[in-house]
């Protein structure tokens, strides 16, 4: 089988059944990012629930592609399981969303694989 499509199938999972997708209302606040793909129209926000310096919770509402959206799922999965603080998170760099989407990703959806980080460097600012 594959390698490639056993990647697709994980993208595609994660597009059909989101992990830390909560309905919200458009919000703006100091531990909120927001990410918009203006060439397709995709958009996210990144929640984050931080008590004494610790992420307690991460979350995420949005909608786009299938490589926006399980690019949101799997980082909010990365940050919620491997208990990752916001010390961890400005460590990230774009190469990190990649190695979750764990397939090539072509020129023109550059910005959507990397929709979930530009929602990350936005709350990152804000803390």
């Amino acid at each position: 089988m594959n390698q490639d499509y056993l990647y697709e199938e994980n993208i595609l999972e994660h597009y059909r059944n989101p992990k830390n997708k909560v309905v919200r209302e458009f919000e703006v606040c100091e531990t909120c990012g927001i990410g918009e793909n203006v060439d397709c129209g995709d958009r996210a926000e990144l929640f984050f629930d931080i008590t004494d310096g610790k992420i307690k919770e991460v979350s995420w509402s949005g909608n786009g592609c299938a490589v926006s959206q399980a690019a949101m799922s799997m980082m909010t999965e990365k940050i919620k399981n491997d208990r990752l603080s916001i010390q961890d998170l400005r460590l990230w760099s774009p190469s990190v969303i990649y190695e979750l989407l764990g397939v090539k990703i072509s020129p023109s959806r550059v910005n959507c694989a990397l929709l979930s980080y530009k929602c990350l460097e936005d709350v990152l600012k804000k803390i």
